[in-house]
């Protein structure tokens, strides 16, 4: 009997434990909000990762889109009023060129977008503004983004 409710007890807490490990998987801690010292020393995946949970708080639901292969996006956007809006996210050490712009003209149409924009924790060159412009891209550099940072402090 002893040896019965040994094994029950056993099988229970691996059953407590599974299920707390596939809730977890499931839901992952969120990022947190980080200073622009601190985005300056992550990776370009986890620099995405951090504007989707950014967009998110902002009230948007995000699609991350595949690691490789993205098309020219890396997240999209959808408001509330279902406006669809692909975004091109670089973390760079330079200036942004405009070949980040005609990466997220090109994933407008491919995900069916009808905004786009290209966020950076640096700076965009003349010549990416240039073409942002013409194509109705809002660009975010650095400034941007720390009062986009700043919103969701406050």
């Amino acid at each position: 009997l002893l040896k019965a409710m040994w094994l029950l007890f056993s099988f229970s807490t691996h059953l407590l434990y599974k299920i707390i490990k596939i809730f977890f998987k499931k839901n992952p801690s969120k990022p947190v909000l980080c200073t622009l010292a601190e985005i300056d020393e992550m990776n370009g995946y986890k620099f995405e990762e951090f504007m989707k949970y950014v967009y998110e708080q902002l009230g948007y639901s995000v699609y991350q889109t595949p690691l490789s292969g993205d098309q020219g996006a890396d997240l999209i956007l959808t408001s509330k009023k279902r406006t669809r809006t692909a975004v091109q996210v670089k973390r760079y050490s330079g200036k942004v060129s405009n070949s980040a712009v005609q990466e997220v003209v090109a994933a407008k149409g491919f995900y069916k977008c009808t905004e786009g924009i290209v966020v950076t924790n640096s700076y965009f060159t003349d010549s990416a503004k240039q073409l942002a412009k013409a194509n109705f891209i809002d660009l975010v550099d650095r400034n941007e983004l720390e009062k986009m940072i700043n919103i969701l402090l406050n």
